[in-house]
């Protein structure tokens, strides 16, 4: 936080409040005094701990500044050097639950002027979060001689300037009586950590006949009219006519195989409730082709891929009867621009996890695919990872990003929530007839042993 947004801080809230706290020292952390005499933090956690839920609970961005009295008239340098972000995170995950989201900005500025200067002020900004949520201490914090009690389970809110403890009534209705969930939809490709990634769209470049020509001539090299393993020219044209309808066909084949991506819905709940008989519905324009094959079953299955023609027998072989026998080489099946996305490999579900079922219909008057998954149950602070579907984008798509619209819905909630999910694409090396034979060796015929 620079200086500038630390006075309009200051300007904006001008005494204590709901959103805004002050302490002028705070021990947390700190074992040790200035004497050297070790030091109980326990009241001084428990305190703090207090302070953070109850502002937590507010929904709101919330600042605690230390460094500063509670009537806001001395200013004192922070001395507590176990005031930092790292030792707030781990603090707050055994404090408090469920877990807090804040940060801690702990700052001393050169250009600080008056009763600024030259002092260190840490300031925790915490929030927002939603206002369904409940936090609470995790923890008890007691220190019976000074008549400290703070204990696991107790709820906090700001009321006004002061911290206090919240009524059942106000417990009650935070969480909708019964609590609910907070689902949110993650379309992830590929990746382990539930993240969306970037996938990479290869542009597609035509060949060319000159391309064609070089690729039939390079194959047809090792023919020959001619000495021990003649062909005859008839053949030699033959074969090459072939070879050159096969280049087509495999060319489109693997354009057609490298617009298939792999999806793998996640479904997060990060509410106070478990969600219960929930349904996930992800809908695709009508040109997104979507399917619940399993992509690590498509790269097993090489039955679509058109195989090269084989290569015509020699004299020598047809006369030797060995023809039938010979082992012809062909060229090598391994794609270098199959699909994109590497294959999930996605253990059994568990069985309260249902789908994808996959279907045509009409969505807002226009034709779309719907995706749609079910689950039992997602408990709080819990994911639902579905099995993957496949995607299939249509050959015209150029786009970087493609949105898919979803809608969840659980027993608990009372309306349907939506969401617009987008996947991002950047764009990679092209696609051309070139690179797919530029590592594979030209065909030859072998002979056999024996």
């Amino acid at each position: 936080m620079d200086y500038t947004t630390f006075l309009s801080l200051l300007a904006t809230h001008d005494k204590e409040s709901r959103t805004f706290d002050r302490k002028e020292m705070c021990y947390a952390f700190q074992s040790k005094g200035a004497d050297g005499t070790r030091r109980d933090t326990t009241g001084a956690k428990g305190e703090l701990a207090k302070d953070i839920c109850a502002m937590a609970n507010n929904g709101d961005t919330s600042y605690l500044v230390i460094g500063i009295s509670d009537d806001g008239t001395r200013f004192t340098s922070v001395t507590n050097e176990n005031l930092t972000d790292e030792n707030m995170q781990t603090f707050c995950k055994e404090a408090i639950t469920p877990p807090v989201t804040l940060t801690v900005h702990r700052e001393r500025w050169p250009e600080a002027t008056g009763d600024h200067a030259g002092k260190t002020v840490v300031i925790i900004e915490i929030g927002p979060h939603p206002r369904d949520h409940v936090f609470r201490l995790q923890r008890d914090y007691t220190v019976w001689g000074d008549k400290i009690c703070y204990r696991r389970n107790e709820v906090w809110v700001r009321r006004g300037e002061t911290s206090d403890l919240a009524s059942p009534e106000e417990i009650v209705e935070r969480m909708g009586r019964e609590g609910r969930p907070d689902l949110s939809v993650t379309l992830a490709v590929a990746d382990q950590d539930d993240h969306a990634v970037t996938l990479v769209r290869r542009p597609v470049i035509a060949p060319t006949d000159d391309v064609i020509d070089r690729l039939v001539v390079r194959a047809a090299s090792r023919l020959s009219t001619t000495g021990l393993m003649a062909v005859s020219q008839r053949d030699i044209d033959a074969y090459r006519d072939r070879y050159r309808a096969y280049l087509h066909e495999r060319f489109d084949y693997e354009e057609g195989q490298s617009r298939y991506y792999e999806v793998r819905p996640v479904i997060r709940n990060s509410g106070t409730h478990p969600a219960d008989d929930v349904t996930l519905t992800i809908r695709f324009e009508n040109k997104v082709l979507a399917t619940a094959e399993d992509m690590s079953l498509r790269d097993s299955d090489l039955s679509g891929r058109p195989e090269p023609p084989p290569l015509p027998m020699s004299h020598v072989l047809q006369n030797t009867g060995l023809g039938a026998l010979s082992a012809l080489s062909t060229l090598g099946h391994q794609s270098y621009f199959g699909p994109v996305v590497s294959p999930l490999r996605p253990k059994m579900p568990r069985p309260r996890y249902r789908g994808p079922y996959i279907e045509d219909a009409a969505c807002d008057d226009m034709a779309c695919t719907t995706v749609t998954y079910e689950a039992d149950s997602i408990q709080h602070d819990d994911a639902a990872r579905f099995r993957p579907f496949l995607i299939k984008l249509p050959k015209e798509w150029q786009g970087d990003r493609l949105a898919a619209s979803c809608t969840m819905k659980a027993r608990q909630q009372r309306e349907t929530k939506r969401a617009v999910v987008s996947v991002l694409f950047s764009v990679g090396e092209p696609l051309t007839l070139e690179s797919l034979f530029q590592r594979e060796s030209p065909p030859r015929l072998r002979i056999p042993e024996g």
